[in-house]
């Protein structure tokens, strides 16, 4: 599900993820406008710009059209990790193109593609995952942490295949990058 390409410098995988996501978001919606980024240093965030006009490594990123980021964020972090554990399983065992991100903060992001807020509220409450603290985002002016983007200037973020596998990433060398197929075959 990774991909693995160690002799390319960091930003540069970012890059190419990113770019990955624009050509994808121009098939889908025919907007092949760069996707728009931003650092974030100090708890401050500087313009958004496209990411092939500034330089990676990004800390943050747009949602795209097709794409839902699930998250939950009450102050009991493993809480979170549960609930977001169980729509994790659900989603493992359904053809839903989506990865699992995580940056050490309040909870991982599930990004699920070319699926709407009916069917995602749907799998929510049907995996006890519902609480007033799940957050379902999708495109408009929030940005999400981006993989390889810096949490609290110390954590990277980073893609992961199972729950069992996250851990904190504080080298940029261990980032994972999500190998998702955004090809439709419909």
């Amino acid at each position: 599900m990774f991909s693995d390409r160690p002799y390319e410098l960091f930003g540069t995988r970012q890059y190419r993820f990113l770019d990955y996501l624009t050509y994808h978001k121009g098939v889908q919606t025919g907007d092949f406008q760069s996707i728009r980024v931003c650092h974030e240093r100090s708890g401050r965030f500087s313009q958004w710009t496209p990411h092939n006009e500034g330089i990676p490594p990004y800390d943050h990123r747009e949602i795209l059209p097709f794409e839902i980021v699930l998250e939950w964020d009450s102050e009991n972090r493993a809480q979170n990790y549960q609930k977001a554990r169980s729509v994790f399983k659900f989603l493992k065992h359904s053809d839903r193109v989506f990865y699992l991100e995580d940056h050490q903060g309040r909870s991982p992001h599930i990004h699920v593609f070319y699926a709407d807020f009916e069917d995602l509220q749907w799998i929510i409450e049907r995996t006890g995952a519902y609480s007033s603290d799940s957050q379902v985002r999708s495109q408009g002016k929030h940005l999400v942490r981006a993989i390889g983007g810096k949490y609290k200037e110390k954590y990277y973020s980073s893609a992961f295949e199972e729950f069992a596998d996250i851990a904190p990433v504080t080298d940029p060398g261990d980032v994972r990058w999500p190998g998702i197929n955004l090809r439709r075959s419909d």
